[in-house]
């Protein structure tokens, strides 16, 4: 088996896959470079490969390195970030642009950063190399033709997620070559199947159902409590780079993987089938398994409650079956129906409630953004564009910071915080009702109260 051997300099060079050394008598043709070696670049590809065809033809079929052979990578992640196969993009800079009697935010990319980056993209090291030489002692010329799976394997780590899940696992690495590829005309796509789940074991009813489930409602429900489960089995993300040369009529390819545990799935049954009856099951099954997490992670706010995130007019309908799939006081619910009513809302409440039912489109309401710009310091658009999305990224993480802040110096110096920022005007505020909500002295004292001492955390905004 070929091995490819990984250094911090391993994609800086091809590894020999065929070396040839021919006679070629006293005149041979004139692309064989005389006494020095020579790199044959795409534009000659062609021409002097077809000099060479006979020898291509002998490896047409080379069995072992048809399959995914493994390259052992570092542990200390080295491997996913190098800039000589996959360099950084430039930032993304945004101005206003005059429109009409307003304005609109555009976006582009840092022109500093821009050029350099495009011809660090030019002078990746290439998948194949050719090497071409002809010496004039001895009249025999020799070709080498190298592979560079190394560098396609950079290229695919640096398109892994970097953030949201659990990505702390090892990356795995491995390529393969195929020595007689020929471009399929027309790809063929299996036929997507949906799995039957009519051999599964149905799970118990729930607890505080006073409406019992169907057996196939059942059986449902019994997935979808393993997909929660901590012991569920990892999910693979991968990504694959690919490097084809046509006259060579080789293909390599470069792959790099790793397991994350990702909890949770898509419950997509037919209409009528009882779909909110069995989520509303999954969130009765799950209250003793969510006390038992104590950890709070830096920038939350430690609650129990499951958040439901619907259509505005499925808001009533899902408060109306929990009240009739639930025994009565069982639960507790929190409707967040428009903008206005998350004013209404404390810290508090937020943290007695079972099941918090959100409009999805409260999000894109001027109130939240109003009030996730009040307490963050962060000025959010309404209108959902790339910009907003940019923005909710800064206004996430100055929200993490304000509620280390709620936490840990209370609420009189968050208010302190919001008034300065606004005085200064470094930043667009609305207006800050909310947060004079949030930080009121009821709240404050939830965070402090044993009322619910383990809960999950869930971020806020």
């Amino acid at each position: 088996m070929l091995g490819v051997a990984f250094n911090n300099e391993a994609c800086a060079k091809a590894t020999a896959l065929l070396a040839c050394r021919v006679p070629l008598g006293v005149n041979p043709d004139p692309l064989w470079p005389s006494d020095k070696w020579f790199e044959v670049d795409e534009l000659r590809e062609r021409e002097v490969l077809h000099l060479v065809t006979w020898i291509l033809q002998r490896i047409r079929t080379v069995p072992h390195i048809a399959d995914w052979i493994p390259i052992d990578l570092p542990h200390d992640g080295s491997h996913c970030s190098c800039e000589r196969c996959a360099p950084t993009p430039p930032e993304i800079r945004w101005f206003k642009k005059p429109k009409g009697n307003s304005f609109e935010v555009k976006a582009i990319e840092d022109p500093q950063q821009a050029a350099p980056y495009e011809r660090a993209l030019k002078a990746r090291p290439s998948p194949f190399q050719i090497h071409l030489k002809y010496s004039t002692t001895t009249r025999f010329g020799e070709v080498v033709i190298g592979i560079n799976p190394v560098t396609l394997v950079h290229r695919a780590a640096s398109l892994l997620p970097d953030g949201g899940l659990n990505r702390k696992g090892t990356i795995n690495a491995d390529w393969r070559l195929d020595t007689n590829y020929v471009p399929a005309a027309v790809l063929s796509k299996p036929n997507f199947v949906l799995s039957s789940n009519k051999h599964d074991r149905p799970t118990k009813q729930p607890e505080h159902f006073k409406i019992p489930l169907r057996p196939e409602q059942l059986r449902s429900l019994a997935w979808m409590v393993a997909q929660e489960s901590p012991k569920v089995g990892p999910f693979v993300e991968m990504e694959i780079c690919e490097g084809v040369s046509e006259h060579l009529g080789w293909r390599i390819e470069g792959r790099a993987h790793r397991d994350v545990i990702v909890r949770g799935g898509v419950l997509a049954d037919q209409v009528g089938y009882g779909k909110t009856a069995i989520m509303l099951g999954l969130i009765d099954s799950r209250p003793g398994e969510l006390a038992k997490r104590e950890d709070r992670v830096p920038g939350t706010i430690p609650v129990k409650a499951t958040v439901v995130v619907v259509p505005a007019h499925l808001c009533l309908q899902w408060a109306d079956e929990v009240n009739k799939f639930f025994k009565s006081k069982s639960v507790k619910v929190e409707v967040l129906h428009q903008g206005s009513s998350i004013n209404k809302l404390t810290i508090e409440d937020v943290q007695d409630a079972d099941i918090i039912i959100v409009a999805s489109t409260i999000f894109n309401h001027s109130h939240y953004g109003e009030n996730l710009s009040s307490f963050s310091g962060v000025y959010v658009p309404d209108k959902a564009t790339r910009y907003q999305r940019e923005r909710l990224k800064l206004a996430k993480k100055a929200l993490e910071r304000q509620v280390e802040r709620l936490h840990k110096e209370g609420a009189k110096s968050v208010l302190t915080y919001i008034k300065k920022v606004h005085e200064n005007g470094t930043h667009w505020f609305a207006r800050i009702t909310i947060v004079l909500i949030l930080v009121s002295s009821r709240s404050t004292r939830a965070l402090h109260s044993a009322k619910t001492p383990q809960r999950q955390c869930v971020r806020q905004g």
